[in-house]
């Protein structure tokens, strides 16, 4: 009978060592958010000869966040999942409106909100041009410089500023 008991006490201690340790759960939430972002292409600037006219965008703008916290209930780190919708125009005449689809995460410090982004930030494509607007990869984000890219593909083709810029 006392092996029994060992046994079953033994079995208990190994069950209780291998339950977790109990910690602050992740904080949720998520964000919908439409705006507009000023002059993201300045094709003046850009093309001076050509063009004297900034690129706006209308931005549907959708995430998910994540704060991942320490066993005392400090935040230790901030996932952010992005997706949504670019609207590029042109400034002076918008009704012409090209549009292209975003996804990326975030992963940082929720303190400092210094982290890397992965995935696909821009994404503009036209038929007859192929990808005029294309930023891919990874990159590094802080506070003081913003987006700063580190690998991948980061394209701006003159051929946005030439289909904006239309009567």
């Amino acid at each position: 009978m006392r092996q029994v008991y060992i046994l079953v006490l033994a079995l208990a201690l190994l069950l209780m060592a291998a339950l977790p340790v109990a910690a602050v759960p992740p904080d949720r939430f998520s964000l919908h958010e439409e705006f507009t972002d000023p002059a993201v292409v300045n094709c003046a600037e850009l093309w001076p000869d050509e063009f004297d006219f900034v690129v706006d965008n209308d931005i549907v703008f959708n995430t998910d966040w994540t704060t991942y916290f320490d066993k005392a209930g400090n935040p230790i780190r901030l996932h952010v999942h992005a997706s949504g919708e670019d609207n590029l125009y042109n400034r002076d005449n918008p009704a012409y409106v090209v549009t292209g689809k975003f996804h990326w995460n975030f992963n940082g410090d929720p303190a400092t909100i210094e982290g890397t982004i992965t995935g696909v930030f821009w994404h503009i494509t036209l038929p007859g041009y192929g990808a005029i607007f294309f930023d891919a990869g990874k990159a590094n984000f802080n506070m003081e410089e913003g987006y700063v890219p580190l690998y991948g593909h980061h394209e701006l083709d003159k051929a946005l500023c030439d289909v904006l810029d239309t009567p």
